[in-house]
This record gives structure tokens, C-alpha cells and sequence, in this order.
């Protein structure tokens, strides 16, 4: 039996480090799966990541009690993928009527502390001029502690961007002002993660590029992600318009310093331009390979994309999308989407669709796995000498 359990191990070591260094696999299907919040409660405009073994979910709105400060855990499977308990979780701090919606994109996580930069409203106050540091006890799951980090005035972002590179760094770009002084940012800040996972003070850097020589500036609806030191984002609407008929299809690729943070170069993607015109759209970068899911299109359609494309870190550039994964069993936006190293998923909460309107739904769309999973350990069995 040890023999047994011996090649077991072995087994889920290999796949485990295969899985960190391999292209994944084309997505072949997709699940859905139903039930994931506690019977009355759905979600939108929600932030997400993975963490530990668990999708933890903050903020959003949702048929309940509107704008919502609620946090939630979300236990994965690693071994079929489903979702099999929720946890309530403590929840996000009210400063005021100021809650957590519209954090989509502004929503990431490293060792085990989640960023979240900025946040909207629905109902009334204006959006959050903080990062929410939200720290996650390894042992238990549950969350420890909620601080905050005050950005550089006036800036105070909801539709917009965030990602943290290799080197340590928490960056937050565009979105929205909801003072309307900008109506939309080009701003783009930077922040040092602490070794207690803290940021350090923030700093501005080389903000978002004017994409159509307009003049007018600023992303709203970006979406973004990063590999190695390089954060990736596409535009979404760019000029301040906030207008859904102005979504474009550009893609562009920030340089950093790993020394320092500071981004020196927006460089855009002119070979790798989206397929369709996108807004609201989810990156997931996965090893060298980055997806792009869902969001809208020009007029607000609602989309089931899956598109892919590689990133080369040698020269920082994205080759061409393709359209060659299964796409989502239905067309969905207000989406979040992350991938489980665990289980070997992508997972999207998929609150909207064309077929229930604006009523958020208690869903989730499951991909195949992208690498093989861990087999399922053996039963316990009296403990076998090789030489008995």
C-alpha cells in the first residue's frame, strides 16, 4: 500500500508541475452549475479571485439588498471542479454609504490578500478613493483583517482596471469617476505589496494612452490581467464618452520597472487587436496563454466569447486571438472570471444573461479542465508493507 500511495504522490507532483509550465489545453465544454449562494441571493458587478482552495467573492449587487458589502467563499472541488459549500464571510467595511459594486477588474489577489481597488455605488455617496486590503487566515480560510490604502487624490475608481505583476507591484488604471470631474480617468497608479501584504504608499505613474488621437482621455470598462511583469488591458470605451457605441477593439501592454514599478511604455497591440469590438470583458492569464471572456459589445449585446491568445515575455507581446475553445454556454456581462491552479478550471459567475434580463442569477459556467487533474486519493486501507 505505501508503494501505492508513494506513485499517487508522485502522480499529483507531476501533474501539478506540468500544469505550471505547460500551454493549456483547448477548453472542450463548459458546465453549468446552479445553487453556488444560499437560495434568495445572486450577484453582479462583483469582484473575485482564487485564493487557497476557494473562490472568494466581494461586493456586487444583487436582487437582495442592492449595492452589497457582503463577502463570500466559495469551496472548490480540485477533483471534479464543482462548487460544494459557501461560506459568508465578514463583510466589507460601509464608510459611509459607499459600497462595492463595479469592481469587476479591480478585483486581485496574491498570497492570500485580496486587492480591491476603488468601488461604485448605485444608490448614492461617491465611489471609494481607497484599495481595500482584505487578508485571508492560510489555515482556516476565513478573512483576519480589512484595511485600507488611500489613493492619490482625486482619484477614486470604479469600471476600471488592476493587476499585480512578478516583482511585487499593485497597479490600478481608468474607470470611472461618478463625480464626473474627470468622467473618466487615464490615470494609472502604483503601489509596492509589503512582506505582511500591506501596500506601500502609492504613487502615479504613465497613465493609459489616448487610443483614438481624440484628445479626450480615459478607459472605462477595461479589462486586464498580468503575466510575469507585464500588465495587459484592453480599452473597452475609451474618450470619456461613456457611451456603449463607442467600445473598440485595441489591446495594449504596459512595460514596468520591476526595480521601481514604474510603467514605461503603453505599447499597443496592433497585430492582436480583439476579434469584436469589447467592453466589460474578463482577462485570464494562465501560464504564457491569456483568455478573454464574455463582456459586451457595441449597443450593450451581451457575449459568450472565449477567445485566446499567447503572450511572448521576450518581446512583451500578445500573438493574435483565435477563436479556437468552446464558448460559453450563453451570453453573459457584469461576468467575473479566474482560473483554479487546483482544479484546473476556469470559473465564470455568470449573474446576467439575454434570457433573465437584468435579474442576477446564483450561476456559475465551469470549463474543462486546461491540464489533467489530480487523480482521487485511494480509500484507507490497512497500511501494506512492500514486504509483507
Amino acid at each position: 500500500m505505501r508503494l501505492r500511495i508513494g506513485l499517487l504522490l508522485a502522480g499529483v507532483a507531476l501533474s501539478a508541475a506540468l500544469a505550471s509550465a505547460q500551454t493549456p489545453a483547448l477548453i472542450t465544454s463548459w458546465t453549468t452549475q446552479t445553487a453556488i449562494y444560499p437560495t434568495g441571493f445572486a450577484a453582479q458587478m462583483h469582484g473575485a479571485v482564487y485564493s487557497g482552495d476557494s473562490i472568494y467573492v466581494f461586493g456586487g449587487n444583487n436582487a437582495t439588498d442592492g449595492d452589497t458589502r457582503k463577502s463570500w467563499r466559495l469551496r472548490v472541488n480540485k477533483y471534479n471542479g464543482q462548487i460544494y459549500q459557501s461560506d459568508a464571510l465578514t463583510d466589507l467595511p460601509a464608510n459611509g454609504t459607499q459600497r462595492y459594486a463595479y469592481i469587476n477588474a479591480q478585483t486581485v489577489t496574491t498570497n492570500s490578500v485580496v486587492y480591491i481597488a476603488g468601488g461604485g455605488w448605485n444608490t448614492g455617496g461617491p465611489n471609494r478613493n481607497v484599495t481595500t486590503i482584505v487578508k485571508i487566515n492560510n489555515g482556516t480560510g476565513v478573512i483576519d483583517t480589512i484595511t485600507t490604502s488611500l489613493f492619490p487624490s482625486p482619484y477614486d475608481p470604479e469600471l476600471g482596471g488592476a493587476a499585480i505583476t512578478s516583482a511585487g507591484y499593485f497597479y490600478a488604471w481608468a474607470g470611472d469617476s461618478q463625480s464626473g470631474t474627470p468622467v473618466t480617468y487615464d490615470t494609472c497608479v502604483v503601489a509596492k505589496i509589503q512582506p505582511n501584504g500591506d501596500l506601500g504608499a502609492f504613487s502615479t505613474t504613465l497613465p493609459v494612452p489616448d487610443p483614438d488621437a481624440t484628445g479626450l482621455t480615459g478607459w472605462w470598462f477595461p479589462s486586464a490581467c498580468s503575466v510575469g511583469n507585464y500588465v495587459i488591458s484592453g480599452v473597452g470605451i475609451p474618450n470619456s464618452s461613456q457611451l456603449n457605441a463607442d467600445a473598440i477593439n485595441k489591446v495594449y501592454v504596459a512595460s514596468t520597472n520591476p526595480a521601481t514599478g514604474a510603467i514605461t511604455s503603453w505599447t499597443e497591440q496592433t497585430t492582436a487587436p480583439l476579434p469584436i469590438n469589447l467592453y466589460g470583458a474578463e482577462l485570464v492569464a494562465v501560464n504564457d496563454t491569456v483568455f478573454c471572456i464574455a463582456g459586451r459589445t457595441n449597443g450593450g449585446a451581451a457575449q459568450n466569447v472565449v477567445y485566446r491568445s499567447t503572450f511572448n515575455t521576450s518581446t512583451g507581446t500578445l500573438g493574435p486571438w483565435t477563436i479556437v475553445d468552446a464558448q460559453l454556454p450563453s451570453a453573459t456581462h457584469y461576468q467575473e472570471a479566474l482560473y483554479s491552479p487546483d482544479s484546473r478550471s476556469i470559473y465564470v459567475l455568470a449573474p446576467r444573461t439575454p434570457a433573465t434580463g437584468t435579474t442576477p442569477q446564483n450561476q456559475v459556467f465551469i470549463s474543462s479542465p486546461l491540464f489533467p487533474r489530480d487523480p482521487i486519493p485511494l480509500a484507507a486501507e490497512k497500511e501494506w508493507s512492500l514486504y509483507e
